[in-house]
């Protein structure tokens, strides 16, 4: 059985294993510099300025139809009703039901 300063311990590493983890994942996702904790790249700055769209993915969507395919307004325009309606069930309607 584990004494409670072994627990402690271990859960220390643990803490600092996801820790580790999560600055991992803001490198893959190109939010913070590579080699540093508090760096911010230059896409989640620009990403820091969008309206929150609800999800990480939306966000980063729009910033691409924003950069690349110059058509983000339309972009902007279906994830806010997204996003206050919290359904995609908008989507599979028919346009004849419209």
């Amino acid at each position: 059985m584990l004494s409670q300063i072994d627990l402690h311990i271990e859960l220390i590493e643990i803490f600092f294993s996801l820790i580790h983890k999560i600055f991992y994942c803001f490198f893959d996702l190109d939010i913070l510099e590579k080699g540093t904790r508090e760096a911010l790249t230059n896409h989640s700055k620009a990403l820091g300025k969008l309206p929150d769209f609800g999800s990480l993915a939306m966000s980063k969507c729009v910033l691409a139809t924003l950069k690349d395919c110059n058509c983000g307004a339309d972009l902007i325009s279906l994830s806010s009703i997204l996003s206050v309606l919290n359904t995609t069930t908008l989507l599979k309607i028919n346009s004849t039901e419209l």
